[in-house]
């Protein structure tokens, strides 16, 4: 199993963590031919699975940590269960959508994508996305890239392999 970094701290993830505006979700659904079940992967606390719950008959999301999926929202037709992304328990040809909310960075991205050929549908989408830093003005902009590129960034470098 990959390294777990999230369990330590799941109730502040799923409290402090950035959600993904509705105009993001509508652009990815617009694009889906069929509404029948879509896989919510790497999906920690839930933040797109409960965008996505509103306009698909089920969604599956997985995560590799159980302390994460267990702060995530009930709803009656999201499944949570434990998976790596490259491995998962679905049935080949399952998905009409699978999503990625920046989450794909920790994955084994070649052996994923296989598993995405594997159980998505025909015509199946597979959307990536993610967010970025912050950018308001230069002074403001150098500041951040310092903290983030000197202090942060070496850490996930290290946590992300180790």
């Amino acid at each position: 199993m990959p390294k777990d970094l999230f369990s330590g701290h799941a109730r502040e993830y799923a409290a402090f963590r950035p959600s993904y505006p509705d105009e993001l979700i509508q652009f990815i659904i617009k694009h889906a031919s069929k509404f029948d079940r879509t896989w919510d992967c790497g999906a920690g606390s839930g933040q797109v699975a409960r965008k996505l719950a509103p306009f698909f008959g089920q969604v599956d999301a997985t995560d590799i940590s159980a302390h994460q999926l267990d702060q995530a929202p009930r709803i009656k037709n999201i499944t949570y269960q434990l998976s790596k992304a490259e491995e998962s328990p679905f049935l080949t040809d399952t998905f009409d959508l699978i999503c990625v909310g920046h989450a794909v960075h920790w994955f084994d991205v070649e052996k994923f994508f296989l598993e995405c050929s594997r159980v998505g549908g025909k015509n199946a989408v597979v959307a990536l996305f993610g967010y970025s830093l912050v950018r308001l003005n230069s002074a403001f902009n150098e500041v951040l890239d310092r903290f983030y590129y000197d202090f942060i960034y070496p850490y996930w470098k290290r946590t992300k392999n180790s």
